[in-house]
């Protein structure tokens, strides 16, 4: 046994023990200074069985030398290796054919590798037959032939090779030189795992945790990686790490998971260096870093890893632990869409839909939506329905919008959900149809989204595709409006003012009102006005309303333009301006809104009475006639008046009412924007790249000579 050789100091257990040392394997932690000491303890030695005729002595001593010394001693070694090579030493043959390949004490030649490998192969040696087909793998020396690879590795797995067990593995899995073939594969990857070798007990691992050639198990993938993992194999410890952070046959553990990842990523493994950067993003298993997580992203996006530049790109946007520059978030994103990164195509499609660190090329925004969309990814589908729906980039077609809707709708996409309700609940695209508008709308508010917990609310306070039911509309607007949602503030500032599903109460009212009308909504203004104006819920104060009917006139609310223009009129809260009232009487009228916002609770005749009113308005401002301006204005606000019991409510009657209160929106990818929901942040599947990573078939360089 080698083991019982070394502890009884035989040079040339030594030699082999200085070797496994400078290689860090068989068990043993790499340490050049520790093997060249050994060098030096045993030359001597070896140089004296070399005297004394031990044949094993020299080529042990050639060995010694280029795997320790090759930079110092390569040239000794090399003269060495020739020699005993010529004599017909398959193990001289392949330390020259080692020679030849890494130009250790000779000019490097991989023609005159492939030679000496050869000869050394054909008299049966492993490791040369192993190197053989490494070469033919990669068609290093010789015309690539991954049949005869096949062969070569075959006959060195047959004596016991696990470097050759493992790769003929690889072949079989993949189908490389042979006919696909798993069960074969784990065949030969449990034969090379059982011997310790760490790349094939990863891959191991890899088909127990997938079941593919063996049934899935996922607590002896977690085994094979554990053990490949201790060895040091990136890979594997990435692989562990994945486990623990999702409790893949083995108890969830994420600061276990963020261990094994910080090793894996401390020897430059891509993949947990991206996984890293999301836990120290996150603080998942470790504290919260965003600086942290930018260093190790950035690390694996300059590898070229998609993962870590789509979220390289999302810190430079949002300025994650880093300065904020779009620019530099449109570079990663780039980067990361061209190698296919659904997520980073739908963030790079959003930057050119809104010119950020780009300029604004809708066209460009449709083709990486597009991209990511046929890829499957909700949110690029939501926003492709959007452009298809708008016209944005692309010719409008909203039977196109509804069809990439319902994919995004389908994946629960809550914004896609929202978008989908309202096409149907309009028809748009669509056959018109309440009840299914009803059904998305549902499961958008049941996943918080504000907009339609809202639209909800309206659906059930009127009674639209769903039996009418004022306590359940003040149940989804109040879920609304305490996330800040202005439109459901407004609507249950209306609910608590006629105590509709809730008991009236003015001042509850009055805060709802005012809470949406500091957000700008129009309607809750000019409700809040009037609720100044007739001391409902507040303190009655004239000069208050004024202020909120200007600010929901500005906007061009008609009946706030019309109710200023009665302040103006009769000096209330203002001072007395009868050109300052018909100047907001001839803004109402002359929109066109009026009938527009009151139309569907009139009946024809009054219609018609506040047409004719409209009209003569604007006939007296064409003639600047300022008594008749005065008197035509004055009737028609009378006739509104008389139209409503409550001029005033017209407006909450209005933001509680049908398809005024629906919405649709796209998304961008990870952020919010104005005028749109927030986009949902990076999501594990997006960041985490929980894929299991395979060794390569073939060892950089060939394996040196054992």
């Amino acid at each position: 046994m080698v083991s019982q050789a070394v502890e009884e100091g035989d040079a040339r257990a030594l030699a082999w023990k200085a070797r496994q040392i400078e290689l860090g394997r068989y068990g043993y932690e790499k340490n050049s200074a520790e093997a060249l000491r050994i060098l030096e303890e045993v030359e001597p030695k070896l140089r004296e069985a070399i005297l004394a005729g031990i044949y094993d002595a020299k080529q042990a001593l050639c060995r010694l030398l280029i795997t320790v010394a090759p930079q110092k001693r390569g040239a000794e070694a090399f003269v060495m290796a020739k020699e005993l090579a010529e004599q017909g030493s398959a193990e001289a043959q392949l330390s020259l054919g080692f020679c030849y390949q890494k130009g250790t004490g000779v000019a490097k030649d991989e023609k005159e590798a492939l030679k000496w490998y050869l000869k050394a192969a054909e008299q049966g040696n492993p490791n040369a037959q192993y190197n053989l087909a490494n070469f033919y793998v990669k068609g290093t020396g010789v015309a690539k032939d991954e049949k005869e690879a096949v062969k070569w590795y075959t006959k060195a797995a047959e004596q016991g090779s696990a470097e050759a067990q493992g790769n003929i593995g690889n072949c079989y899995l993949n189908g490389t030189g042979v006919a696909k073939d798993e069960k074969e594969a784990v065949k030969w990857y449990t034969k090379a795992a059982e011997q310790g070798y760490a790349e094939a007990q990863s891959n191991l691992g890899y088909c127990y945790g997938v079941g593919r050639g063996v049934a899935k198990d996922e607590k002896e993938a977690v085994k094979w990686y554990t053990k490949s993992a201790e060895q040091g194999l990136a890979q594997a410890q990435g692989n562990i790490g994945n486990c623990y952070l999702n409790g893949t046959g083995v108890a969830k553990d994420e600061k276990e998971a963020v261990k094994w990842y910080t090793k894996a990523a401390e020897q430059g493994n891509a993949r947990a260096q991206a996984n890293l950067g999301f836990c120290y993003e996150k603080g998942v298993g470790v504290a919260k870093d965003e600086k942290e997580a930018v260093n190790w992203y950035t690390k694996a996006a300059n590898q070229g890893n998609a993962g870590a530049q789509a979220n390289l790109g999302f810190c430079y946007e949002k300025g994650m632990g880093v300065a904020k520059d779009e620019k530099e978030a449109v570079r990663w994103y780039t980067k990361a869409a061209e190698q296919g990164n659904a997520g980073a195509q739908a963030n790079l499609g959003f930057c050119y839909e809104k010119g950020m660190g780009v300029a604004k090329d809708e066209k460009e925004a449709v083709k990486w939506y597009t991209k990511a969309a046929e890829q499957g990814y909700a949110v690029a589908q939501n926003n492709l329905g959007v452009c298809y729906e708008k016209g944005m980039g692309v010719a409008k077609d909203e039977k196109e919008a509804v069809k990439w809707y319902t994919k995004a709708a389908e994946q629960g996409n809550a914004i896609a959900q929202a978008n989908l309700g309202t096409c149907y609940l309009n028809g748009i695209g669509v056959a018109k149809d309440e009840k299914e508008a009803v059904k998305w709308y549902t499961k958008s508010a049941e996943q918080g989204l504000a907009r339609d917990q809202s639209n909800l609310g309206t659906c059930y306070l009127n009674g639209t595709g769903v039996v009418k039911d004022e306590k359940e509309a003040v149940k989804w607007y109040t879920k609304a409006a305490e996330q800040g949602y202005a439109r459901a503030q407004a609507n249950l500032g209306f609910c608590y003012e006629k105590g509709m599903g809730v008991a009236k109460d003015e001042k509850e009212s009055v805060k709802w009102y005012t809470k949406a009308a500091e957000q700008g909504n129009a309607i809750a203004q000019a409700n809040l006005g009037y609720c100044y104006e007739a001391g409902r819920g507040v303190a009655k104060d004239e000069k208050e309303a004024v202020k909120w009917y200007t600010k929901a006139a500005e906007q061009g609310l008609a009946q706030a333009q019309s109710n200023l223009g009665t302040c103006y009129l009769n000096g209330t809260g203002v001072a007395k301006d009868e050109k300052e009232a018909v100047k907001w009487y001839t803004k109402a009228a002359e929109q066109g809104k009026m009938l527009k916002e009151m139309g569907d609770k009139l009946d024809a005749k009054k219609k018609k009475e506040i047409e004719e009113a409209a009209a003569a308005v604007k006939e007296a401002v064409k003639k600047d006639d300022e008594a008749a301006i005065a008197s035509t204005s004055e009737k028609l606000n009378s006739i509104i008046q008389a139209a409503s019991s409550d001029l005033y409510r017209q407006a909450s009657d209005k933001a509680a009412g049908g398809g005024a209160g629906h919405e649709t929106t796209s998304e961008p990818g990870n952020a919010g924007s104005a005028g749109r929901a927030t986009r949902p942040e990076k999501g594990g599947e997006d960041v985490i790249d929980a894929e299991f990573e395979m060794v390569d078939k073939d060892k950089k360089g060939g394996k040196k000579p054992s």
